[in-house]
């Protein structure tokens, strides 16, 4: 009978010393990147459905959790191994996300890429003959003074 409550004096202490997710983000800014205790990489992402409480003064509501909460899926995001990834959402079978937050607890970053823009909608464009032709004949031209000069 001593056992059991000696093993609950010695673990309880050392599982309340888990600072609070709000730790993390003390002075930073919604998205900024923060780490929790161990491993735990994330964003700092406010919960607008969290009411800040005046004491302490940090603000309750910016947590340390999984920065795609705050994002859309397919978005690029920052893994907990430092590596870039994709936000992807969790199937209803192994996550459930909590109504009494604002953020998306099952939207997840995951390994991958995100699908590229096309060019059309913002993404990189080459240029084209028209604008290319003129300045590859200045070059030509430049290229061809030098070796003028050198002979």
């Amino acid at each position: 009978m001593r056992w059991p409550l000696a093993v609950l004096l010695v673990a309880s202490p050392a599982a309340a010393n888990i600072p609070a997710e709000y730790v993390a983000c003390e002075g930073a800014a919604p998205g900024d990147p923060c780490q929790t205790v161990g491993p735990r990489h994330g964003n700092c992402v406010l919960d607008t459905l969290c009411v800040d409480q005046p004491v302490p003064e940090q603000n309750e509501c910016l947590l340390c959790r999984d920065g795609c909460g705050a994002l859309d899926e397919g978005e690029s995001c920052l893994r907990r191994d430092k590596t870039h990834g994709v936000c992807a959402r969790q199937p209803v079978e192994t996550c459930t996300d909590r109504p009494e937050t604002s953020f998306d607890e099952c939207n997840r970053c995951e390994p991958g890429e995100p699908e590229a823009v096309p060019a059309e909608d913002g993404g990189c464009e080459a240029a084209d003959a028209a604008v290319a032709a003129p300045w590859a004949l200045i070059l030509l031209a430049g290229l061809a003074q030098l070796r003028r000069r050198r002979a």
